[in-house]
This record gives structure tokens, C-alpha cells and sequence, in this order.
């Protein structure tokens, strides 16, 4: 067991759902990370890690001060996988062809 503390079962049971949440962008934007990497587009994925590194900090820490609650943190957590598998898909949309990633749809679109 995690913990044998009531306290800290309940508290961790209530931030089940959260942590669901955060694990399907987690997996969707690491897979297509694979594709970035895979396709040498390195310079701006490590761009792009370096502003959410910083940003991320700075949100952190200004949680820390203000805010008292850890769903709070969860959110924050949330929102910055979305905003990561936001810029891989939009990556991938813009320069997909050009690094040499198939768009499929993109295909059978224009084949209409």
C-alpha cells in the first residue's frame, strides 16, 4: 500500500480521476514526439521545451504562493499536456510533408 494513513488514501483516491485525465494527452503527444524525433526536427522541439520548462517553473511557483490545492495543480498539469499535444499535432499538420511524415488524411483528401 501506498500509505496506511486515511488521510492520505482519501487524498489520493480524490486525485484519481485527475491523474486519468493527464495520461491520455501524456501518451498521445509522446507518440508523436517519436514521429518528430524520428523525422530530425529536434531544433524545435528542444525550442519549444525550453519555453515550457520556463513557463512551467514560474506557473509552479506562483501555484506554490496562491494556491492552496492540489487540484489546482492537477489543472495545471491538464492543460500543459494538452498545450504539449496541441503543438506536436499542429507541428506535424504544418510541417508534416516537408519532415517527411505522411499526412493520411491529407491523401485521401486530396484524391476526392
Amino acid at each position: 500500500a501506498f500509505s496506511s494513513d486515511k488521510t492520505v488514501v482519501a487524498a489520493v483516491r480524490q486525485q484519481a480521476f485527475s491523474l486519468g485525465m493527464c495520461i491520455f494527452p501524456h501518451c498521445m503527444a509522446g507518440a508523436m514526439e517519436a514521429l518528430l524525433l524520428n523525422a530530425k526536427d529536434q531544433e524545435m522541439m528542444s525550442y519549444y521545451f525550453v519555453l515550457k520548462s520556463f513557463l512551467w517553473t514560474f506557473l509552479v511557483k506562483y501555484l506554490k504562493d496562491h494556491v492552496k490545492s492540489l487540484s489546482v495543480l492537477w489543472i495545471a498539469f491538464y492543460c500543459s499536456q494538452y498545450v504539449r499535444l496541441s503543438a506536436w499535432m499542429i507541428r506535424i499538420w504544418w510541417k508534416g510533408e516537408e519532415l517527411g511524415i505522411p499526412l493520411l488524411l491529407a491523401k485521401k483528401a486530396a484524391k476526392h
